[in-house]
């Protein structure tokens, strides 16, 4: 608390400075798709009220800047705990909520009929911004230089276990909650796995930051952590277009639960000795 207290400021301006860079590359390099999708491609839902009365952009700019102070701070929290100089600190973090972020926004086109280029593209927008607020966090909240990553290798075994408990609870809601046929095809699965995976990467690289040796809080905080990534990504669609909120709760909860749960047992088979209460 106390180094956030110290970088408050640095933390509000480096967040303003990713909403600008995020601006960017959706207004300016990757214009044609700053609102994603043709309203006619996603089943008839029709235009959010947000949108036909001209707000969305104003409305997505304000979640923007909450979700990119959230992820400031939470980088002064875990950056200890990160290997590398405060370059390498910073690229990490920002490499592993890129790909997240990336992957989130494929899933919106993979599973409601929109464009794989123009998901592509807007991904690598919304992925590059979170990269270069990374680096610029790395640069300017100070760091100790750690020189090596103290996970040892089977540690790497937390990526598969969230991306199949992660996969796990996405099949469930895409065949029961929100039916669809997309989720019997092989190259669903083969999303939903290397999008639980992205998860799993950034708990390998990221909890370490969470100081304590007691599994329970360290998984529920790592799934608090990516919380403001992960409703944001889902939000998305019912800011946009007429989609029942519901769901969208329903698929955050299920998402973080299975996050939590994916640390967890990496701790619990790992580190059996560590406190459990």
């Amino acid at each position: 608390m106390k180094q956030i207290i110290e970088n408050w400021w640095k933390i509000i301006l480096i967040s303003l400075f990713g909403v600008i860079v995020w601006g960017f590359f959706r207004s300016f390099i990757f214009r044609k798709i700053i609102f994603v999708m043709d309203p006619a491609d996603i089943i008839a839902y029709g235009d959010s009220i947000l949108f036909t009365n001209g707000i969305f952009l104003p409305v997505l700019t304000v979640i923007g800047i909450i979700v990119l102070l959230f992820y400031s701070i939470f980088y002064v929290l875990l950056k200890e705990g990160i290997a590398g100089n405060k370059y390498i600190k910073g690229l990490f973090y920002g490499v592993s909520f890129a790909i997240i972020y990336f992957i989130a926004i494929m899933e919106f086109y993979h599973f409601f009929n929109g464009n794989f280029i123009d998901g592509v593209f807007g991904g690598i927008a919304d992925g590059v911004s979170l990269l270069i607020t990374g680096i610029i966090l790395g640069i300017f909240i100070p760091a100790k230089e750690e020189n090596k990553s103290s996970r040892p290798m089977k540690y790497l075994l937390s990526i598969l276990f969230i991306a199949v408990i992660f996969t796990i609870g996405r099949i469930f809601f895409y065949s029961y909650i929100y039916s669809t046929p997309l989720i019997k095809q092989l190259n669903s699965y083969i999303y939903l796995s290397v999008y639980g995976a992205a998860f799993g990467i950034a708990y390998y690289y990221l909890s370490q930051g969470i100081k304590t040796n007691n599994y329970y809080y360290k998984s529920i905080l790592f799934g608090l952590i990516q919380s403001p990534i992960i409703i944001s990504g889902n939000m998305f669609i019912c800011l946009r277009y007429q989609f029942p909120l519901m769901p969208v709760i329903i698929i955050s909860i299920i998402d973080i639960m299975a996050i939590i749960a994916g640390g967890l047992l990496t701790e619990f088979v790992f580190f059996p000795s560590h406190k459990k209460i």
